[in-house]
């Protein structure tokens, strides 16, 4: 679903499994405020695009995973010094550092965010050489369009629109990809391509289990049973 953007499934996910203040609770940890979350805190506003997430706080949610899970508040600055070189500010230490997410979760998106630019929506996004991740976004009714996107070695969101909110043409979703990348490939000249969350199942716990194809519970009578990979400690 990630891989082909088909939004249903993260209505389902936010409806039937996680739910609204779990998934808010979430977003608050990837720093988005309730600013940006104002009257789109329904399964139909957070999973089809209808918040006014920034790009600030988005890329700062992309780079929460690219990092294995742990948040750290977007800065953009680091130090200001006095005319004698003292530090009169340290922004580096006083910025919000938690763990948002867990690092099999992470290392499980960035492999479903990779295949989203290897043969999914996110194609046009590829860089050449690079191992790359991310996803394409459409805001509700047209009226903005993101590529978020990471590498082994950065982060970084676009987001193509208008202040005042008008509609854009409908083939501007396949816009903010290619400008993603044309930006991004010069800033990886002579970087030497690798993982960005290195390691394979078993360094995270991640195990294969026979779910239900229908309820992804233990399979009985009536279900078809799949092959899935999750955590090993996930609730069945």
């Amino acid at each position: 679903a990630i891989v082909k953007s088909r939004n249903v499934a993260a209505a389902q996910t936010i409806t039937n499994y996680v739910g609204v203040d779990a998934s808010v609770e979430y977003l608050h940890k990837l720093g988005v405020s309730d600013a940006s979350l104002e009257g789109t805190k329904t399964p139909s506003g957070l999973s089809m695009g209808g918040s006014n997430i920034t790009p600030i706080e988005m890329a700062g949610g992309y780079a929460t995973i690219a990092r294995g899970g742990e948040y750290k508040q977007p800065i953009s600055f680091t130090q200001v010094l006095d005319s004698d070189g003292n530090v009169v500010i340290d922004a580096e230490a006083e910025r919000e550092v938690h763990e948002a997410f867990s690092p099999a979760t992470c290392y499980m998106l960035t492999e479903a965010l990779t295949e989203a630019t290897n043969s999914g929506t996110g194609w046009r996004a590829k860089l050449d050489g690079m191992t790359t991740a991310g996803k394409t976004g459409t805001n509700a009714k047209n009226e903005g369009v993101y590529f978020a996107g990471y590498t082994p070695y950065y982060t970084s969101t676009l987001w193509l629109g208008h202040d005042q909110n008008e509609h854009l043409p409908g083939d501007a979703a396949g816009l903010s990809a290619p400008i993603w990348k044309s930006y991004m490939q010069k800033i990886h000249e002579n970087l030497e391509d690798k993982e960005i969350i290195a390691g394979t199942d078993a360094d995270y716990g991640i195990v294969e289990v026979t779910v239900c194809k229908y309820s992804n519970k233990r399979p009985g009578s009536g279900c078809t049973p799949v092959t899935a990979r999750m955590p090993e400690n996930s609730p069945l």
